[in-house]
């Protein structure tokens, strides 16, 4: 697939139509046919877009602003179709490429760049490892925050994403199903994508034919997919329920596919279960020094899992490490138990475990496989949401460890009284360094420091980026 933009020296493309609406003169949509720029990129933001600088005139008045342009790279001079105006700067799509970084290669994926799952297809691996490294260094000396060890980066490998989450729109004629474009609600199908587990483009395909084409004309949704050790788990996130037949015909038509679980809902939280092959099972690899190997999940429909099973096995072994020798160890946001599950599989595990998530079947399935392993005496699994109801100073008491990996928002109700406790290591993970350095400082601030830091790459080719640190009060 030829790239949406032209070299220095081609014909000039029309600019992409995007609507009329025009706003007035805070900014806004821009109209189709405002003139292009050139811009040189200088860097890159928080989302991967090349930044520059430039001179832009609108309502009759020219100011510099700066340039938001995906796809492009620094040491870039472009040329760029604004799109919208606001109090950032301006958002705008490349339309020529007059001269090309170094460090720009062709994408690996037929779907790149329209398709919004990827944000660095057109950059080479050694850059963008070394941007991702710099972002998050950035970002934590803006807020002083200073790991004394920085441990080497965990890199997922290519196609091993083992779940996804795909738009669809059922036509009258087909059905569209893949990644929502950037900013866009166009469906782009991944069909040579190289960031998802081949199984679950199969399953992609699969739902395609045999189940969204069911669905009425007009119906748009979207899918989950999970790879398990036994296939693959299908939720379908639908507007409305649907009609009894057209559920019937589902469940005919997932018995003839290789889909081993199928589940519904109207949300994110509603969950109705429609046709079951085999319970979904996934085998978590325990560290090394562990008193088992292997523990095996069976996970709720809609279960949180890491979206990559090595970066998952790193954090463990991570954990397992620096919380060698706790003797109480509370688990908040704990999901199935995926962090904390291995310290009860040490020599010497800890007497107590404490966890806290706000899902039901997360803390159903953590209860059972500390049951299964024979330590349902030692751990304590609760539902609560911890934003609404953070655990009191007086809870806190009698802890010498916390794991604490909350949603991208961060754990800012729960912090304050963390700092002030008196527990001795804190773990954080983080799928948002930017949360994670307002909650660090909160540690910081209170005599926390943090010993080290890994940067774990399990989001591939996207400007996401997950964190985990041991925090630990200096020595009387």
């Amino acid at each position: 697939m030829a790239p949406p933009y032209r070299k220095a020296g081609q014909k000039r493309r029309k600019p992409r139509q995007h609507s009329s609406n025009a706003t007035g003169k805070s900014g806004g949509r821009l109209p189709a046919n405002a003139p292009p720029i050139e811009v040189t990129i200088t860097g890159l933001g928080g989302k991967g877009d090349g930044i520059g600088t430039a001179n832009y005139t609108h309502h009759y008045q020219t100011k510099s602003h700066l340039v938001f342009v995906p796809n492009s790279l620094p040491d870039e001079t472009i040329i760029a179709q604004p799109t919208s105006l606001t109090g950032q700067g301006i958002q705008a799509d490349l339309i020529e490429l007059q001269s090309a970084s170094p460090h720009r290669k062709d994408p690996d994926c037929q779907a790149a760049p329209a398709c919004g799952g990827c944000q660095f297809q057109h950059m080479k691996r050694p850059a963008y490892d070394a941007w991702k490294g710099d972002h998050v260094t950035s970002i934590l000396d803006k807020h002083h925050i200073k790991p004394a060890e920085w441990r080497a980066t965990y890199h997922a490998e290519m196609n091993s994403r083992r779940r996804t989450r795909l738009a669809f729109r059922k036509r009258r004629d087909d059905v569209l199903i893949g990644f929502r474009g950037r900013a866009s609600h166009i469906i782009i199908a991944p069909e040579s994508c190289v960031i998802l587990a081949p199984e679950l483009l199969e399953c992609r395909t699969q739902c395609q034919d045999k189940l969204l084409s069911l669905l009425p004309t007009g119906t748009v949704g979207e899918v989950e997919i999970t790879l398990c050790d036994n296939g693959c788990d299908v939720r379908l996130v639908l507007a409305e329920i649907p009609q009894r037949d057209i559920l019937t015909d589902l469940t005919l038509a997932a018995s003839q596919t290789d889909i081993i679980r199928l589940s519904y809902g109207t949300s994110s939280d509603e969950i109705n279960l429609l046709y079951v092959k085999q319970t979904p099972v996934i085998a978590w690899q325990m560290p090394d020094g562990a008193t088992s190997d292997k523990v095996t999940l069976a996970p709720a429909p809609a279960s949180f899992l890491q979206a990559d099973s090595g970066a998952e096995t790193q954090m463990k072994a991570d954990i397992f490490e620096a919380l060698s020798g706790a003797n109480a160890v509370l688990d908040l946001f704990c999901g199935s138990g995926t962090l904390s599950l291995p310290l009860l599989f040490q020599d010497n595990p800890p007497a107590r475990l404490d966890a806290y998530d706000t899902g039901e079947d997360a803390i159903a399935s953590f209860t059972q496989m500390a049951h299964h392993a024979g330590h349902a005496m030692r751990l304590s699994a609760k539902r609560r949401n911890l934003f609404e109801a953070p655990l009191t100073d007086k809870e806190l008491e009698g802890f010498d460890a916390v794991i604490i990996d909350p949603p991208r928002a961060g754990a800012a109700a729960q912090m304050p009284a963390i700092a002030r406790s008196q527990i001795a290591k804190i773990m954080m993970v983080s799928c948002n360094p930017y949360s994670f350095a307002k909650d660090a400082t909160i540690l910081t601030q209170a005599g926390y420091h943090c010993r080290w830091l890994r940067l774990v790459d399990q989001f591939l080719l996207t400007a996401h980026c997950e964190l985990i640190a041991l925090f630990e009060r200096d020595e009387a």
